[in-house]
């Protein structure tokens, strides 16, 4: 597994949400000197770093005088200040994370110019549109599909079209690129997408067919054709403990006033642990299942749930 390093960007509704990315000051540090000095020498106790040039002169009634390079000596001594520091200390800093966007088509691409509160469809997959599906939907088992109707499936950060391929597809075969797709509840009815809690993809039998992917956002947990499938299932959640727990005030960053925003993990089991951006595999129902963690945190909206995302693709 990998830890990536999350960079904070504060996005607004559809374009990523309610959401914002933030840093963890404990990974943001990349090894990298290059460009720096080190004055460790120049301590008071160097003496040969601190020796300054100077001259000598004769006053008129014989004494010496000595005249330094660096201002003049008044007999007074500077107070001292303690040490200084090279900077001031980092404020409080919790590592958040965007959620998943499951869509289901666009609004202006039904007759009605409005998201369904819930989909129930068949659909043909014919293409790929940078990582999303491009499909068709169908009547009944992708045998009568609109031609002049292509929809973007998709649940974003993920690059569906890679985890599942379009296939070549073959009109004596209709089974090939068909699936059966369930997403709601509708969520963000936007003009340009229609984005819902959760989304599953079924083999091309149905609802009651093998469950193959299912994504979700803000802790809706599987749709009703999944539950079928591999029941209620969802992952523990526990307290990044390495992280900071941060005030909403003390943070530059979207959040819900008065609560504490707290970074959390996946607890999978078998000592296996996913943090947001991670992805393992584990055991559902008996069955191998890969598992993406892609948002597990409290205090950012003001919700009494932690607000999480997260992906399962079966792994037949």
């Amino acid at each position: 597994m990998t830890r990536p390093l999350l960079a904070c960007t504060i996005l607004t509704p559809f374009v990523l949400g309610l959401g914002c990315q933030l840093p963890n000051p404990a990974f943001n540090g990349d090894g990298d000197t290059t460009g720096t000095s080190d004055t460790s020498d120049t301590t008071a106790g160097n003496t040969s770093a601190s020796t300054s040039a100077s001259t000598s002169t004769t006053t008129g009634d014989g004494d010496t005088a000595t005249s330094d390079d660096g201002p003049p000596d008044t007999g007074m001594e500077a107070p001292d200040d303690g040490p200084k520091l090279d900077m001031m200390a980092d404020g409080c800093d919790v590592p958040t994370t965007e959620g998943l966007w499951p869509r289901f088509g666009a609004p202006a691409q039904f007759d009605n110019q409005q998201c369904a509160g819930s989909v129930n469809k068949y659909v043909k997959l014919i293409a790929q549109d940078n990582g999303d599906w491009v499909v068709n939907t169908c009547e009944e088992l992708c045998a009568n599909c609109n031609d002049g109707q292509e929809l973007i499936v998709s649940a974003k950060s993920l690059d569906l079209a890679t985890l599942i391929p379009p296939q070549e597809l073959n009109s004596n075969q209709p089974w090939i690129g068909c699936y059966f797709v369930q997403a709601a509840p509708l969520l963000y009815p936007e003009n340009d997408a229609c984005i819902y809690g959760s989304l599953s993809i079924h083999s091309d039998e149905g609802p009651g067919s093998q469950l193959l992917f299912n994504a979700n956002r803000e802790s809706n947990g599987l749709t009703m054709s999944a539950v079928g499938k591999i029941g209620n299932w969802q992952p523990q959640l526990a307290d990044q403990l390495e992280a900071d727990q941060c005030a909403c005030a003390e943070l530059d960053m979207d959040c819900c006033p008065n609560h504490t925003v707290t970074a959390k993990k996946f607890l999978l089991g078998n000592n296996v642990t996913v943090y947001p951006g991670e992805d393992d595999l584990t055991t559902i129902a008996q069955q191998p299942w890969q598992f993406w963690g892609v948002q597990a945190q409290s205090g950012v909206v003001c919700e009494l749930t932690p607000e999480t995302s997260w992906a399962i693709q079966w792994m037949n």
